[in-house]
């Protein structure tokens, strides 16, 4: 049996990437591997916004206020 590999956990890590230390037991990997997961999504998510900000596609601090105001309530909403 060979050691198991191991990746380093830095910036730039693909979805599905270990960390360089993985836990000895399969419940330990399996949270490991769901973090891991979890992470590349949001990492995604958040490029998403980027990417639109990069483009211009931008929504001005009153149009929020106004959206979460017009969602949540508020004395303000509309």
């Amino acid at each position: 049996m060979g050691k198991p590999k191991t990746i380093s956990a830095g910036h730039g890590e693909e979805a599905g990437d270990l960390p360089g230390y993985v836990p000895p037991d399969a419940e330990g990997r399996e949270l490991l591997r769901a973090q891991s997961e979890y992470a590349a999504a949001l990492r995604a998510f958040v490029q998403i916004g980027i990417d639109a900000a990069d483009r211009g596609d931008l929504i001005s601090h009153e149009q929020v206020m106004a959206d979460l105001k017009k969602r949540f309530g508020g004395k303000d909403a509309v």
